[in-house]
């Protein structure tokens, strides 16, 4: 998966592994174990934070294999209750015969010569049966191919969950050693970030003014921490914001604008952007949630407020001057016109209330 968020729709493939298991029929849970591989394992750093994450897994596989452990007790509980009622006929009708085999002991002995030779012929044939008759067995008695495939899938079950436990086993004793080698671990030769940070904000400039660049300076260490990818700041300016740092950046001309823009304050990476265009060389001026600056509308230009997304709520019906300072109080806003007159606006409605000619 790419790592920029851009070439994520429509070029993303995530393949999920999935186990055939008893107790939720084929492909019915996620493979637990392939993300305990040891060529997954080893590219994990023994950190607290790591071993936890493991040891959650583990517990994870190790309830997976109990449900597992318990479908298998049923699966061979239903076979055995299958089973039995093909034994019972064939142990009645054992119970019949018997009384006729007595019977056939008792008849009386042939009274003549004849039938005694008679009865000395049959003999052999009658022996000659009872031996080929245990070896004969029943349909019931044979248990069906539907029986036989489930003590196999049975078999198979059990191997596997076997093989398991012996793999979860070998991973609770190597998580439990890594987590006595990292307690054991030196002070000294812990993470560097618990050394002390003291970040501090500042707008680079190049020969360009309107291409400043913002970044975070550690003084502590004396070192660069990040530095923006916008390269475009206008007027040397930035506004501190709750969730970012608000800017005017962009370059005119061809298909490039200038916009409103907000970064985090962590990697200085842009969160949202506004979408109508701002005056290059227009102020900016903030006041609770209201973001104050000179939009273009046509060929004029207007003062213009803002929400914190970044949308125009309303702009002033006068022109003011493009470079004009925006300078808001309590009750009022101060911007000059175009024609250079003071104007004093409401600061909610941007209507004019007075104006000075300085």
């Amino acid at each position: 998966m790419s790592t920029n968020y851009a070439d994520w729709p429509g070029k993303s493939r995530i393949v999920i592994p999935l186990r055939n298991t008893l107790s939720a029929g084929p492909r019915g849970l996620i493979d637990s174990d392939e993300v305990s591989r040891p060529e997954v394992t080893q590219t994990m750093p023994p950190t607290p934070e790591n071993l936890q994450e493991r040891r959650d897994i583990v517990n994870i596989r190790e309830r997976e294999i109990q449900r597992e452990e318990q479908a298998i007790q049923q699966r061979e509980e239903q076979l055995r209750q299958q089973q039995q009622p093909q034994q019972q006929p064939n142990q009645q009708q054992a119970n019949q015969q018997q009384p006729n085999q007595q019977q056939n002991n008792q008849q009386p002995q042939p009274q003549n010569q004849q039938q005694q030779q008679q009865a000395n012929q049959q003999q052999p044939n009658q022996q000659q049966n009872n031996q080929q008759q245990p070896q004969q067995q029943s349909p019931q008695q044979q248990p069906s191919q539907q029986q036989t495939a489930e003590q196999q899938e049975i078999q198979r079950a059990r191997e596997e969950l076997q093989q398991r436990e012996e793999n979860l086993q070998r991973d609770r004793q190597e998580i439990q050693r890594q987590e006595q080698q990292v307690a054991q671990a030196p002070q000294q030769a812990r993470p560097a970030e618990r050394q002390p940070v003291d970040p501090v904000l500042f707008l680079l400039v190049d020969n360009d003014p309107n291409a400043a660049q913002l970044t975070i300076l550690d003084a502590a260490q004396r070192r660069s921490l990040v530095r923006s990818d916008l390269n475009t700041i206008r007027n040397r300016k930035y506004i501190d914001l709750n969730d970012g740092y608000l800017v005017i950046a962009g370059r005119e001309g061809g298909d490039a604008a200038v916009r409103l823009v907000v970064v985090d304050k962590e990697k200085l990476a842009i969160l949202r952007t506004g979408k109508n265009d701002i005056h290059p060389d227009s102020d900016l001026a903030v006041q609770g949630q209201n973001i104050y600056a000179v939009v273009r509308d046509g060929g004029a230009t207007k003062l213009g407020l803002f929400n914190s997304a970044l949308e125009l709520v309303r702009q002033s019906t006068v022109n003011v001057k493009p470079q004009s300072v925006i300078q808001v109080q309590a009750q009022r806003l101060l911007v000059q016109g175009s024609d250079g007159r003071v104007l004093f606006l409401n600061p909610t409605s941007l209507e004019q209330i007075f104006e000075v000619r300085p």
